[in-house]
């Protein structure tokens, strides 16, 4: 039971980053296939800032802390992650570190040292196979399709963010200027809050901090294309 509330909670938060990873893959600017192209060709975009920090706290059901480092508008994002969930007289920790770079998603494992990659989805090719040119609709139906909706606005560090629910998941996200800053899920009665206390968005970010450690082992993860197909039916 233990591990099958695990694996969900992780499928849970999975479904979500994989929707906000789409949802912010370029900004609102963007009107027009030819003006994707030509952003396409140097740097596309995932959030409305260049860069910046943002730390969060995890309470709840889980407890801890994350840490979110972005550079060149989120096409190079890392985010670590140590916490402890307590279930059953159990505990059970998480100290990762995940990795974006536009193409690959690296999940580390910074205890064992081992990770996997999956590939995620660009920005010409969601076009093509979209209705519509504008990556943020791509995003905004995909999270309508698991019967997402927008339920209001809300200050979040003094940013005002636009609430979306996500009933089917328990689900609500605070986002501004595409970036996350609140995350509350209810699951079989059990409540996870990651909220953002501190936002830098002028912070200066080594170049070393977007690679993968050499120490790490890394292998294929699953087929975020094949995922998000099942997701959509």
């Amino acid at each position: 039971m233990i591990n099958k509330y695990m694996k969900k909670i992780k499928l849970v938060f999975f479904i979500i980053c994989t929707s906000l990873i789409i949802l912010t893959t370029t900004a609102k600017s963007i009107e027009s296939f030819e003006d994707l192209l030509s952003v396409n060709k140097t740097k596309y975009k995932r959030y409305g800032i260049i860069k910046g920090t943002v730390e969060y706290q995890v309470n709840g059901a889980k407890t801890g802390k994350q840490i979110l480092y972005f550079d060149d508008w989120g096409t190079k994002e890392v985010k670590i992650e140590i916490s402890e969930m307590k279930m059953a007289g159990r505990i059970f920790k998480e100290n990762k570190l995940t990795i974006l770079d536009g193409e690959w998603k690296y999940s580390i494992d910074i205890d064992t040292k081992k990770g996997s990659k999956i590939k995620t989805p660009l920005p010409n090719e969601l076009v093509t196979k979209s209705e519509t040119n504008n990556l943020t609709e791509v995003g905004e139906k995909m999270l309508k399709q698991m019967g997402g909706k927008i339920i209001g606005q809300e200050t979040v560090l003094g940013n005002k963010c636009d609430i979306w629910e996500v009933k089917n998941l328990g689900t609500k996200m605070w986002v501004w200027n595409y970036i996350p800053l609140k995350i509350e899920t209810v699951m079989l009665g059990n409540t996870i809050t990651i909220k953002a206390v501190k936002i830098d968005v002028n912070a200066n970010i080594n170049a070393d901090k977007f690679l993968v450690p050499k120490d790490v082992v890394i292998s294929d993860g699953p087929d975020l294309k094949s995922i998000l197909n099942k997701i959509k039916r």
